[in-house]
C-alpha cells in the first residue's frame, strides 16, 4: 500500500536539532551509576507504605495537586504563590524558557553543563553564549559577568553542576543577579543536586524578582520515575509559569509520592549521609588504584582514565554495571564518571574495577 505524502513544513530550529534516540534496552537489571538516580533505591517496605497512598480514585481520576503544593509550601517556607510543580524539573526549565526566551534572544550557559538547556536554546531559536571552564575546572568569573547584556534573556547556572560537579558561590551568584537585574533577565539556579549541596539560593527569591530556583525528586529523593519536580520564585513569575503549564502538570502518581517523602523527609537525610560514606570510600579506592579523582559537591565523582575510559565502560556493562564515558566534550574526554551511592554499593563497584585492572595485567 502506498502512502499519501507531502513535505511538512517543519520549523527550521526544530529541523537542525538532534535528540539521542530512546535507548531499545532495560537498565533495570543492571547496578545503574551512569544517571546520577539513587543506586540504593527504596526497600520493599518503604515502597508499600507509599503503595498504601494510592487509592482506586488515584488512577481514575484526573489530578489534584493543591495538597502536593500546601505541603511543599510549607517544607520549602515560602508561600503558596511562589511555586509551581512540574514534570521533573525539566518541565519547570522549559516553562522559564516559553515565557522569558524569545527567538534571537541570547541565554548564557557554562560549558559543559546539563545538556538540555542547550535542546531549549535551539528549540526556542535562542542564541547561546557559552562560558566554558578551564583545564582546572573552573570558569572566569569576569566573563560571565561581562557576558550579561541588553540582548540577554536568561542565565542559567546547574548549581552543583553536572557533569562537571562545581559550584558557584553564593556571593559571586548574587553578583550575577544584581547584573540580571539591571539587564532584566531572569536567573535560573538548578539545584537539582541540592540534597547533595544544601548551599541554596533560594532565600534569593525573596530578595529578587528575577530569580528562579529549580529542583527535582529524581536524585537524592530517589523517584526519578515520577518525574516530579519545582521551581521557586516571585510569585509575578510563578504566574507567566502557570499560563503555560499543561491542563495537569503532574500526574496523581507523582502528587502521592511527594506527599509520601515530605512527610517522611527523614530518609533523605538518611540517603545523603549513606551516599557521603559511599563517595569517600569510592574515591579513596579509586586514588589507590592510580586514578586521578575529581569527587566535586553532587553524586558522582569524574576518575582521568584516559585512553582506558572505553575499555573500562565495556568491561563494566559486561558486569551488569553501567557507568558514563566517551565524552565528547573537550574537558571531559579522558575522563569516566561513577554515580555515587552507599558504601556498600560502591563496594560492588570496586571490586569490579580491581577485577578488571587484573585482567588487564
Amino acid at each position: 500500500m502506498v502512502k499519501n505524502s507531502t513535505k511538512l513544513k517543519v520549523k527550521d530550529n526544530i529541523k537542525k536539532l538532534y535528540r539521542t534516540p530512546i535507548p531499545q534496552y532495560s537498565r533495570m537489571d543492571y547496578l545503574r551509576l551512569d544517571k546520577n538516580e539513587n543506586p540504593a533505591s527504596y526497600s520493599r517496605k518503604t515502597v508499600k507504605e507509599m503503595l498504601k497512598t494510592i487509592t482506586p480514585q488515584t488512577i481514575s481520576a484526573y489530578p489534584e495537586p493543591h495538597t502536593l503544593y500546601d505541603k511543599l509550601a510549607r517544607w520549602l517556607g515560602v508561600s503558596v504563590n511562589n511555586i509551581i510543580v512540574c514534570n521533573g524539573s525539566d518541565g519547570a526549565i522549559k516553562s522559564i524558557f516559553e515565557v522569558f526566551v524569545d527567538k534571537g534572544d541570547e541565554v548564557v550557559i557554562l560549558d559543559p553543563t546539563y545538556a538540555m538547556y542547550e535542546v531549549y536554546i535551539k528549540m526556542f531559536g535562542a542564541k547561546k553564549v557559552n562560558i566554558r571552564f578551564d583545564a582546572n575546572f573552573e570558569i572566569s568569573e569576569d566573563k560571565l559577568l561581562s557576558s550579561i547584556n541588553s540582548k540577554t534573556a536568561l542565565v542559567v547556572i546547574a548549581n552543583p553542576n553536572s557533569p562537571t560537579g562545581t559550584v558557584l558561590k553564593k556571593g559571586f551568584l548574587e553578583e550575577v543577579v544584581r547584573k540580571c537585574l539591571k539587564k532584566k533577565a531572569v536567573l535560573l539556579v538548578d539545584e537539582a543536586y541540592y540534597h547533595f549541596y544544601p548551599e541554596t539560593m533560594l532565600p534569593l527569591t525573596k530578595k529578587f524578582n528575577n530569580v528562579v530556583i529549580t529542583r527535582t525528586f529524581s536524585k537524592a529523593i530517589g523517584m526519578a520515575s515520577a518525574r516530579l519536580g519545582f521551581a521557586v520564585a516571585d510569585k509575578a513569575i510563578i504566574k507567566e509559569m502557570f499560563k503555560v503549564r499543561p491542563m495537569y502538570e503532574v500526574s496523581g502518581f507523582a502528587v502521592k509520592l511527594g506527599e509520601f517523602i515530605i512527610a517522611n523527609d527523614y530518609l533523605i537525610s538518611r540517603y545523603t549521609e549513606e551516599e557521603r560514606e559511599g563517595k569517600e570510600y569510592l574515591t579513596k579506592e579509586l586514588k589507590k588504584m592510580g586514578f586521578s579523582v575529581l569527587p566535586g559537591y553532587a553524586n558522582f565523582v569524574l576518575a582521568k582514565a584516559g585512553s582506558e575510559g572505553g575499555k573500562i565502560y565495556k568491561f563494566l556493562r559486561s558486569e551488569n554495571i553501567l557507568i558514563t564515558a566517551n565524552f565528547s566534550n573537550y574537558l571531559l574526554k579522558n575522563f569516566i564518571r561513577f554515580t555515587t551511592g552507599p558504601k556498600k554499593t560502591m563496594k560492588i563497584l570496586v571490586n569490579k574495577l580491581k577485577e578488571y585492572r587484573r585482567s588487564a595485567l
